[in-house]
């Protein structure tokens, strides 16, 4: 008779131990396969037609740092997008300031669903924050309105 595998219960964590062996093997296949075809490119980069070839070390030196994820943040990505779209802050990709009253709308309406489902989570500072947000997101939008 063949032995039967124990059924994993509904609530139960299966943990498959030889995930990281097999990830770590296709990762070092992987390699392999950029490293040639890196080495196979490397003399059309180096003939003059081809213009200059990019340095690795400079993608590295331009590396950005982020913020690390916080409340605090997402408060004030809401705002940022609020006061792009009353106008107060110019367009990125433009440079002009333009006013989309809808859009401001939905974002106020984002930021007021974000206060209702973060209540009773939230630390005091927290609560001043989004509290504050929220009323001065509100007051620019009747004054953008007028």
């Amino acid at each position: 008779m063949p032995e039967q595998q124990p059924q994993a219960q509904p609530n139960e964590l299966h943990v498959d131990a030889g995930w990281k062996q097999q990830a770590e093997r296709e990762k070092e296949e992987l390699a392999k396969k950029v490293g040639d075809a890196k080495t196979a490119a490397e003399p059309l980069r180096s003939s003059p037609s081809a213009g200059p070839s990019p340095r690795p070390a400079d993608a590295e030196e331009k590396k950005r740092i982020l913020p690390a994820a916080s409340f605090e943040l997402l408060v004030q990505q809401h705002v940022t997008a609020i006061l792009l779209a009353l106008g107060h802050l110019p367009d990125p990709a433009g440079g002009r300031s333009a006013v989309d009253l809808d859009l401001a709308r939905l974002y106020i309406d984002l930021l007021i669903l974000l206060r209702e489902k973060t209540r009773g989570n939230r630390t005091e500072s927290e609560e001043r924050l989004i509290t504050a947000a929220v009323y001065e997101m509100q007051m620019a939008y009747v004054k953008a309105r007028k």
